[in-house]
């Protein structure tokens, strides 16, 4: 019996250290122009664009042109900027990262060739600053993960909220922020389908102003099987030492 118990032990260290080293093996799902380093930006006056590649914008609202303003002023609510060595941001990946207005409704979003696989659980995360231009605190934004239902229609899965605490105006270091996706069940209406990323400005026409930096745009899935194994392991070892 001592070495049956020891067989047990073995195995459940083992299952619980591939569950605990289990991010390691995860990979990265493919987020086009993720970090926001194209188009190129010259180190040139004005230092940005607002063209940004692989990521869509949402079209001009009613209600932006019935405040006197225009579809290119809409555009040019987001775009890229290169990272200037005058006024840097001490942890943008690579060279650029992207500025989007605290305006309702201005967002980037696009839709990846990954799918929501059932048996995996789903991590999105951005680094994120506000307070540029004199944004209030308190303003926020949202990172989501998104699928289309059967008429093309946008489907939030999950959403988790950024939130301006920079009184200072100057945007000189970036936050991690993170959504985290439960493991995907065979009766979830998202499993299978394709998976989209969304940044989108959820603040009050009262309280809009101000823009964000966001960079680093990364989703990585994490299997479940690893994690459930353990459990099961470690559960089937209590069972056989009740009996003996």
């Amino acid at each position: 019996m001592q070495v049956q118990r020891g067989a047990v032990a073995t195995l459940v260290g083992a299952a619980m250290a591939a569950a605990i080293a289990q991010p390691l093996w995860a990979g990265v799902i493919n987020v086009p122009n993720g970090s926001f380093e194209s188009p190129y930006v010259d180190m040139v006056s004005p230092y940005a664009t607002s063209t940004i590649n692989d990521w869509q914008k949402a079209p001009v609202p009613a209600w932006w042109l019935g405040l006197g303003y225009n579809a290119q002023q809409w555009s040019d609510s987001a775009g890229v900027f290169v990272n200037v060595p005058f006024a840097p941001i001490d942890n943008v990946y690579g060279r650029q990262a992207a500025f989007v207005f605290a305006t309702p409704g201005v967002e980037l979003f696009q839709d990846l060739t990954a799918t929501f696989e059932v048996g995996q659980s789903y991590h999105l995360t951005v680094g994120i600053e506000g307070g540029g231009y004199g944004m209030l605190v308190g303003v926020p934004m949202e990172i989501r993960l998104y699928y289309r239902d059967g008429s093309g229609n946008r489907v939030t899965v999950g959403a988790a909220i950024a939130t301006n605490a920079n009184p200072t105006g100057v945007v000189t270091h970036l936050t991690d922020y993170q959504l985290d996706i439960p493991v995907v069940a065979t009766g979830d209406a998202w499993a299978g389908k394709t998976i989209g990323v969304q940044l989108i400005q959820t603040v009050d026409l009262q309280e809009a102003g101000g823009f964000w930096v966001l960079d680093n745009v990364r989703l990585t899935p994490e299997p479940a099987t690893l994690g459930l194994l353990a459990l099961g392991i470690a559960g089937w070892s209590v069972r056989r030492r009740r009996r003996t």
